[in-house]
């Protein structure tokens, strides 16, 4: 997000904890992820979801702004803002179609990083008028849009505004033929990790905002829906990281809420993908691999994607493997 008056500004010292059994939690994770990967291998109902176009800010920049200005440099990965692939790459692996590119290297993902839901460039409603430019929405693309955050940082309190600003444009796009959309909700922006917002007034105004956001985008997104005649699907990026949060451990974590890099020092953890924030207010890869794995449950429940029968097999060849790999980690003495 944006440094902005009244915002988030980077000033104190990193803050991290020690951790231990780092790799065989991880291990066990790239399992559960892996078995996952193996339910999403084509089967793709006919004609739906060959591509992804997204508008967003840097939670899915995957190299506009890097284009631009040459940063986010590393540690940060390839011009992201994380360590690794962003949960909308994830979930194209996921799906089993290609990873979005950003526009100004020739794909359809139009996030730039620092960009807020208003109508200029590199605004979302400027995203969308320049995809709109340039092609005409299929109805086999899954439309995913973002946003609210930077709107927030940038002093925005209202959240019928931010919602206001995403019902107008989905309807934009509904309205040139697309018909297939995805929207996250917005994280507990009050337990972001950064310098000084613990305890403070921000800290209370975050949560009221990122509630109030979900809560009303949960109320507008189904009317939506029946008034345009498309279908949107919600990811609860709020449960999701709260969870995480909450109980790391059951979720493959060992922090939840510290970041893994500090970008004042430099230092980056021996352990990043352990943590869900890599940065001040970004994810982890890690992180963004559990965002993905939820938006790619909420298509298959929605029956947009359905199982190859085969992969069952395999599928239940990982999940004896990751349990015979607890059975052995359980300490002597116990049953």
């Amino acid at each position: 997000m944006h440094r902005a008056q009244g915002g988030f500004s980077a000033s104190t010292a990193y803050r991290s904890r020690a951790v231990s059994g780092a790799t065989s939690r991880f291990a066990t994770r790239l399992l559960i992820f892996a078995a996952i990967s193996v339910l999403s291998t084509p089967a793709i109902q006919a004609g739906q979801l060959q591509g992804i176009v997204n508008f967003d800010a840097s939670l899915s920049d995957t190299g506009n702004a890097f284009f631009l200005t040459g940063n986010p440099q590393a540690p940060n990965f390839q011009g992201r803002a994380s360590n690794g692939l962003l949960w909308i790459e994830h979930l194209a692996n996921l799906i089993g179609i290609p990873t979005p590119v950003a526009n100004l290297l020739g794909g359809k993902n139009y996030a730039v990083s620092g960009s807020n839901l208003g109508p200029s460039w590199p605004g979302m409603g400027g995203q969308i008028d320049t995809y709109l430019s340039e092609y005409t929405p299929d109805n086999s693309e899954l439309f995913i849009l973002y946003g609210g955050s930077n709107d927030f940082n940038e002093g925005e309190r209202d959240p019928t505004v931010t919602v206001g600003k995403l019902v107008d444009h989905i309807t934009t796009l509904a309205n040139a033929g697309a018909s297939e959309f995805m929207v996250a909700n917005l994280a507990p922006l009050e337990h972001l990790p950064f310098p000084g917002l613990e305890g403070s007034q921000l800290q209370v105004e975050a949560a009221a905002f990122s509630q109030g956001h979900n809560a009303l985008l949960a109320t507008e997104l189904p009317l939506l829906e029946t008034a345009l005649g498309i279908e949107i699907f919600l990811v609860d990026q709020h449960r999701v990281f709260s969870d995480i949060i909450a109980n790391p451990a059951t979720h493959g974590f060992v922090n939840g809420l510290d970041n893994a890099y500090d970008p004042v020092s430099g230092v980056v953890v021996p352990n990043p993908n352990e943590y869900l924030w890599w940065d001040y207010i970004h994810p982890t890869t890690a992180g963004h691999a559990a965002l993905a794995a939820e938006a790619f449950s909420v298509l298959q429940s929605n029956q947009i994607l359905v199982p190859e029968p085969s992969s069952a097999a395999l599928v239940g060849t990982l999940l004896l493997t990751l349990f015979a790999c607890t059975r052995r980690r359980r300490p002597r003495g116990t049953r």
